[in-house]
C-alpha cells in the first residue's frame, strides 16, 4: 500500500472515539492509575482496509470477569492480583516521541511501524491489512473469524518498560452503516502481579443491561451520552470483560441499534 493510498484512507475515517480513556490500575491500596489514552496507544494508527478470510473456528467457553459499574467509569476487578502494595512511582512528564518510522515490505506482515519514546516506557505500533497476519505475529488468542460491517482499521501495540514487554493491544475498528463500533483487546503478560483492575472512563454510565451470547457468554452493557464540550454528540454504548491476562472492550456508537450489538458480541468466537 503505497503513501497516497493511506493518505486517502486516513483521511475518511472517524476518530471521535479516540477522548475515551483506558486504565489499568496496579494497585488498590493508594488508589495509584498508570493512564495511557487511546489517543496515544494508536498514535500510530494509519487506517487500512482489512480483508479477513473465511475460517471455521469453534466457541471456546472463558471465564469472564463481570464488571462493576460506577458513576464515571466501568471497571473490571482482577480478584487474582499479587502485585506489591506499593507500586513503582515514575517521576517526571510522560512525553510522546517518534523515534522509528518504518515502511514495510515482502519480508514482514505488517504494513507499518511506529516507535515511540514515552519517558519511563515505550511502544511501538504495528499495521497490519489482515487480522490474521497480526495475530501471526503475536501471541494472542483469536477472538473473531468475521466482523459484522465493513472492517476498517487494525493495530498492534507493544508497551515495553525497563526492557521488557509489558502487553500487547489490538484496536479495531469498523464501519456498521453510518456508524462504526470500536474492539479493544489487550494482553498483560503479568497482569495477576502489575494489574488489580482496569476500566474505561465514561460518563455518567446509566442503563446498565446483560445480553448472552450465542456461545453462552454473558456480557454488560451500558450507555452513555456523549458530549463535546457542552455539545452532545449522541449515546454510545459500551462493553467491558476480562478472562485470565485478557481485557477487553466494546465502544458501540451511535445509531447501532441493540439487536446490531447482539449480532456483533455474537461474532465473538467464545
Amino acid at each position: 500500500m503505497n503513501k497516497d493510498n493511506i493518505e486517502k484512507l486516513l483521511s475518511g475515517i472517524d476518530d471521535s472515539y479516540i477522548a475515551e480513556t483506558v486504565t489499568y490500575k496496579n494497585t488498590a491500596k493508594k488508589g495509584f492509575i498508570s493512564a495511557i489514552p487511546m489517543a496515544v496507544k494508536i498514535a500510530a494508527g494509519i487506517i487500512v482496509v482489512l480483508a479477513v478470510g473465511s475460517l471455521t473456528t469453534y466457541a471456546i467457553k472463558k471465564n469472564l470477569r463481570k464488571p462493576t459499574v460506577t458513576k464515571d467509569d466501568v471497571r473490571v476487578v482482577n480478584l487474582d492480583y499479587t502485585g506489591k502494595a506499593e507500586p513503582e512511582y515514575h517521576p517526571g512528564e510522560i512525553k510522546n516521541e517518534l523515534v522509528e518510522d518504518v515502511e514495510g515490505d515482502e519480508s514482514v506482515n505488517w504494513i507499518n511501524k511506529k516507535a515511540y519514546d514515552c519517558g519511563y516506557f515505550s511502544y511501538t505500533n504495528y499495521l497490519y491489512d489482515d487480522y490474521d497476519k497480526a495475530l501471526n505475529d503475536f501471541p494472542l488468542d483469536r477472538w473473531f473469524t468475521s466482523f459484522p460491517g465493513e472492517l476498517k482499521t487494525v493495530s498492534v501495540t507493544v508497551t515495553e518498560q525497563d526492557g521488557k514487554i509489558k502487553d500487547y493491544g489490538v484496536t479495531i475498528i469498523v464501519k456498521y452503516g453510518d456508524s462504526q463500533y470500536v474492539v479493544g483487546q489487550d494482553l498483560y503478560l503479568n497482569s495477576n502481579e502489575e494489574v488489580s483492575s482496569w476500566g474505561y472512563d465514561i460518563d455518567k454510565p446509566y442503563n446498565e443491561r446483560t445480553y448472552t451470547n450465542k456461545n453462552g457468554s454473558e456480557f454488560v452493557i451500558v450507555d452513555s451520552e456523549k458530549y463535546f464540550g457542552d455539545t452532545y454528540i449522541g449515546t454510545r454504548s459500551y462493553v467491558l470483560f476480562s478472562y485470565g491476562d485478557y481485557y477487553g472492550y466494546f465502544d458501540f456508537h451511535e445509531n447501532i441499534t441493540e439487536e446490531q450489538k447482539h449480532e456483533i458480541l455474537d461474532s465473538l468466537t467464545f
